[in-house]
């Protein structure tokens, strides 16, 4: 939405959203940015998919936009349901 680098957006995201501090960041892997078409809404949206790996596993502390939150190995996301696009953006950073 904002004219950010997408690390630079990421990082704010998880800090905002999870209270993760920069500091504790290991590593930010940037994918390639493709396009997902919610034929639901008529939406295209364009996706950059993003993994952050961190230094040591994390407290974390959720804000108003979550209830609740689990760890789960990425063979299992076929058991959850997640906004439109996260199990083609996690494919395709794992691929790279």
């Amino acid at each position: 939405d904002e004219m950010k680098e997408v690390e630079d957006k990421a990082l704010e995201e998880i800090k905002e959203e999870l209270k993760i501090k920069p500091k504790t960041v290991n590593d930010v892997k940037l994918g390639t940015p493709y396009e997902y078409i919610d034929s639901e809404i008529g939406k295209t949206w364009i996706l950059h998919p993003v993994l952050v790996t961190l230094k040591k596993e994390p407290v974390i502390h959720l804000d108003w936009e979550h209830t609740a939150f689990i760890w789960i190995g990425s063979n299992e996301l076929d058991h959850y349901d997640f906004v439109p696009g996260v199990d083609e953006s996690l494919r395709r950073l794992l691929e790279q």
